[in-house]
């Protein structure tokens, strides 16, 4: 009998029952905010931490138990925020690891004391003091330089660990001792007191979403070799270091783990960035100039970056001239309809055939039968809010293995109607629906992001590259039939991206309770059923995507290992 899975079931119960109060407190209040998230984080975390530390602190069950090394890059840091980053790790429930820790000659006096006397405490402590300031890359890469172990960890110097981080990072190495990168969930720490906000539960590997601002953040792994293929920190990228880091390794990284648990806590500081994403105008600036240098090998065409606020990026790729491209619209629609016209505007000679279709039967032989580069899809009335966004849109089917490439549909009253598609408790729904833009949780609204699928309402293919992996509309798909086209294509390295940028209104309800849309979706929950399963690559199982603005569920479930390759890209 498996005792510890027996005991972590009775425990998960004994959570629910006593969490109940604050749910209620908060169904009966109205709240769709993380208000109480603090009391469920405590709750949770006070019943495991004294069942599970000692139980697993044999680590019996792990095969092989790899060496992390922590690194710190340390400045002037408090005391109070030196020394509780330092015990995160000390208390940590996992053994094997080492802390390497680099002074980058702080003027505060008491920080070189603090670290003599941690030194003195464990023997897995290595400190090097450095003689000059240099920043934080400098001082990064003197951390590294100490390090002896299989994987690094980055800790930020007043962050914390939770005290089962590098157990969990074991655990998914042991899965896979393939993995490459693994980064986890967060979320942030008030400075002057114990109380945790703000979570941030992440999608699983989203290439396109990375490309919009830095969403894997805390915690996140490394195998030793790939930051050695790397070179390490790079000087001149101060504030967008990690950034550049993973942009610089994306080549040499071939399996991705995203543990969806909260393991790192990013501590709220006064000027800090876990308070003010735009505090600091050099990390952006170098996040960008990161992002033009290191995407430019993964398209063809001219490429540009901007900023534009909330941390995100927006890249763009330039539409090739000779590009080709056929319009299928639905019969519904009139040929001489707004859609049509801004379409015919905006492509100009680029557009080579328009076409309607009365079914999906028809929709599919049109499909097969195209011969342009690019197809985009129509299948209702609807109006591009601005034609530049969807130039931008067109173009980004130029990034390599991006297939399909749709908008945020949006009503009147700027009130979301879809985002992309995802997977959530056996159904398919579309996260933020009926939100404005103010519920945008993890930026969801404002950065490019890779989707399970796109509503069928408007979709760009990229024609040429879905044909060349023979994938073809299937006529039992209905009114998802985007969405099947995406999932198919994601098994052979064909990636999906909602873009914010594109923004189309449509003023009529999108039903996805309507007796049509639940055939369908039950055709297309059956067949991807090992999906469906596993609650779609770009969803996370601590977020009920049912409710309106994207409640956290109040009982995180244990950790969950989602393992993708990306050798491909």
């Amino acid at each position: 009998m498996d005792y510890v899975s027996m005991f972590a079931n009775i425990l998960k119960k004994i959570t629910k029952i006593l969490s109940l109060p604050f749910v209620l407190i908060e169904v009966y209040s109205g709240r769709s905010d993380y208000s109480n998230y603090n009391l469920f984080y405590k709750v949770n975390k006070l019943l495991k931490r004294f069942a599970l530390k000692n139980i697993f602190k044999s680590r019996s069950f792990l095969k092989t138990s790899p060496k992390i090394s922590v690194i710190v890059p340390v400045y002037n840091t408090s005391r109070i925020g030196l020394t509780a980053c330092i015990d995160s790790v000390i208390n940590q429930n996992y053994e094997n690891w080492e802390l390497c820790i680099a002074d980058d000659a702080s003027t505060q006096p008491y920080i070189k004391e603090i670290l003599n006397s941690y030194i003195d405490l464990d023997s897995r402590i290595k400190v090097v003091f450095r003689k000059e300031n240099g920043h934080i890359s400098k001082s990064s890469n003197s951390a590294l330089s100490l390090c002896t172990g299989d994987y690094i960890c980055l800790l930020d110097h007043d962050d914390l660990l939770e005290y089962d981080a590098l157990l969990e990072v074991a655990k998914a190495i042991n899965i896979d001792p393939s993995v490459d990168y693994l980064y986890t969930d967060e979320d942030k720490i008030l400075e002057d007191r114990n109380y945790y906000c703000e979570p941030a539960y992440k999608p699983g590997w989203s290439i396109d979403k990375l490309f919009g601002f830095m969403y894997t953040g805390h915690l996140s792994v490394y195998r030793k070799i790939i930051i050695d293929r790397a070179g390490g920190f790079r000087v001149g990228y101060e504030g967008a270091q990690d950034y550049d880091l993973l942009l610089r390794s994306l080549k040499h990284i071939k399996k991705v783990c995203h543990i969806q648990k909260v393991l790192y806590h990013w501590r709220k500081t006064s000027g800090s960035s876990a308070e003010d994403i735009n505090s600091k105008k050099y990390g952006i600036d170098a996040g960008q100039k990161s992002l033009k240098e290191n995407l430019s090998s993964y398209t063809s065409s001219q490429l540009n970056v901007n900023y534009k606020g909330l941390g995100c990026y927006s890249v763009q790729c330039d539409i090739p001239s000779n590009i080709k491209i056929d319009i299928l619209y639905k019969s519904t629609i009139s040929k001489n309809s707004l859609i049509i016209s801004q379409l015919d505007e905006c492509l100009g000679s680029k557009c080579h055939n328009i076409q309607s279709y009365r079914n999906i039967e028809q929709l599919s032989k049109l499909f097969y039968s195209s011969s342009s580069d690019y197809l985009i899809i129509i299948n209702d009335n609807c109006v591009i809010s601005e034609q530049s966004g969807f130039l931008k849109a067109i173009g980004y089917l130029g990034m390599k293995n991006v297939g399909f490439v749709g908008p945020k549909i949006i009503n009147n009253a700027k009130l979301v109607r879809s985002s992309g598609l995802v997977f959530a408790n056996g159904k398919i729904t579309t996260p933020l629906s009926n939100c404005d833009y103010s519920s945008n949780y993890n930026n969801i609204l404002n950065s490019i992001s890779n989707c399970l699928g796109l509503d069928s309402l408007f979709i760009i293919v990229n024609r040429s590259l879905v044909a060349q992996k023979d994938i073809q509309i299937d006529s039992k798909s209905s009114v998802f039939f985007a969405l099947d086209l995406s999932v198919e294509a994601s098994n052979k390295s064909i990636r999906t991206v909602m873009f914010p940028d594109f923004e189309l209104q449509y003023n009529n309800d999108i039903d996805y309770n309507s007796k049509e849309h639940r055939l369908s979706a039950e055709y297309i929950c059956s067949k991807h059923s090992n999906i469906v399963d596993s609650f779609g690559r770009y969803s996370n199982i601590n977020i009920n995507y049912i409710e309106k603005n994207m409640r956290i569920n109040p009982y995180p479930e244990e950790s969950k290992y989602f393992i993708s390759d990306n050798s491909d890209f």
